[in-house]
């Protein structure tokens, strides 16, 4: 696995794009970890990105996911793990795949595996 820097601060708030163009989702958050006992060193394990837009920057996620799921549209937000995302352009970040196949690693089999 390659060593990339990027300054964390510069990705929260850019949208993001799958493999044919169309929008995922803005980062919203990112799950960092140390990257080994007693390291100084981070890595980001997974990206939580947002699709409530406005509402969800004004009144907080839960307003926004009731407000889709009262207008019939799914909650907004995804949980994309680091492997998923292309960073090579910091400023444009997009999807390895298409959205539509990437499960969660909350939800994955091994995630449900590890916490029985």
């Amino acid at each position: 696995m390659s060593t990339r820097r990027v300054r964390a601060d510069l990705l929260v708030g850019r949208m993001v794009r799958d493999p044919e163009g169309r929008k995922a989702g803005r980062i919203h958050e990112m799950t960092i970890e140390v990257a080994a006992p007693g390291s100084a060193d981070y890595v980001v394990r997974e990206f939580k990105l947002s699709a409530g837009g406005w509402i969800e920057a004004l009144f907080g996620r839960e307003v926004a996911a009731a407000a889709a799921r009262r207008a019939g549209r799914r909650a907004p937000g995804r949980t994309v793990g680091w492997a998923d995302l292309d960073l090579t352009d910091p400023e444009r970040p997009r999807l390895r795949r298409p959205l539509a196949e990437i499960v969660s690693p909350a939800r994955s089999p091994r995630a449900a595996a590890a916490r029985s």
